[in-house]
């Protein structure tokens, strides 16, 4: 499916259903695992050309109708004057360079290029294949900066909103300073939609989720809302009816829930995009097709639909069974 096409089946103008994977570059391609043993995250994220070649290779080696852009969603923290370093099992820890907690604001003028001249560098070379920017979500970014690393959970980061909730409102309007200016500039530079990884967002009680939609992500998505937008958050199935009052064109639900009641609660308004569990392309490729065919049948009749995984790719998961659920999808008809 080349970019045309990928547009008019985003846009709901299709009847063939697009395919790309959440973080389909990644530890379970060859081509990957290969360049990671002599680079660094940082040193990829750090070179244009090297980001335009990870970017591309699950269009090469997998076959999906997309790419999205090989970045970490934590390194534009540093623009806002943190320190961003990465541990082999751990991932990212997020550290202050003044040593403290206090009020950091997003400089533009410090933003890493590297993000920016990768996408251009990518479609200068591949102009025919549709390609995601990205951003992390507001919710999960600062959780980063609260525990100094990955808090699923949220655990410490509810405690430190409890703590002071001036404090984390002023965090909050800079990371979304930060996102607005961030996902602007990739579109400027050549990616066609941006997608808002907010992986923990669902983690949140009611009351905070639903201050949050309406503090952040409500004004987060009227920023953005001139462009292609998909949110993607995890555990929020249940908080749906909140995310229906935003503006992002596309909701990419984790795999708890049926995407056709979904699209009930949403009446139709939203673009949806999902939701096969990622654990089934890694145990046997016989019962990822049969889950696939399922989550398809489901969505039939959700006119912008774009399907992808609950979540991102494991390690473990087999190229051919990516391979087979792209031709699954591909051969389905509507």
């Amino acid at each position: 499916m080349n970019r045309s096409e990928f547009l008019s089946a985003f846009d709901g103008r299709s009847e063939r259903i697009p395919v790309w994977f959440m973080r389909q570059a990644g530890r379970y391609l060859p081509a990957y695992r290969e360049i990671r043993k002599t680079r660094t995250i940082k040193e990829i994220c750090s070179d244009p050309a090297l980001i335009s070649r990870v970017t591309y290779s699950p269009i090469s080696d997998v076959g999906v109708d997309a790419a999205i852009i090989f970045f970490d969603i934590t390194l534009p923290l540093e623009a806002m004057g943190y320190r961003v370093d990465f541990e082999e099992r751990v991932g990212p820890i997020i550290s202050s360079r003044e040593g403290d907690r206090g009020r950091i604001n997003y400089d533009v003028k410090n933003d890493r290029n590297s993000l920016y001249d990768g996408i251009k560098a990518f479609r200068s070379e591949h102009p025919d294949t549709f390609l995601y920017g990205f951003t992390g979500g507001p919710i999960t970014l600062a959780s980063y900066i609260l525990a100094g690393g990955s808090d699923r959970d949220l655990t410490r980061t509810i405690s430190s909103i409890l703590k002071d909730r001036n404090a984390f409102k002023d965090l909050m309007d800079d990371i979304l300073e930060m996102i607005i200016s961030t996902a602007k500039a990739q579109v400027r530079s050549g990616a066609d939609a941006i997608q808002v990884f907010d992986s923990w967002a669902g983690s949140l009680p009611y009351s905070m989720f639903s201050d949050y939609v309406n503090d952040y992500l409500i004004p987060l998505s009227s920023e953005l809302s001139a462009i292609r937008t998909v949110y993607f958050s995890t555990r929020t199935a249940g908080y749906a009816h909140l995310l229906s009052s935003t503006e992002f064109m596309y909701l990419s639900m984790d795999s708890r829930c049926r995407l056709s009641g979904m699209d009930k609660i949403f009446q139709s308004s939203k673009g949806l995009q999902g939701n096969l569990d990622p654990l089934y392309t890694a145990t046997d490729t016989k019962i990822a097709v049969r889950e696939t065919e399922k989550i398809l049948d489901d969505a039939r009749n959700i006119d912008r639909y774009v399907f992808n995984l609950g979540h991102g790719v494991l390690p473990e998961t087999s190229v051919e069974c990516l391979k087979q659920i792209i031709r699954t999808v591909h051969e389905y008809g509507r």
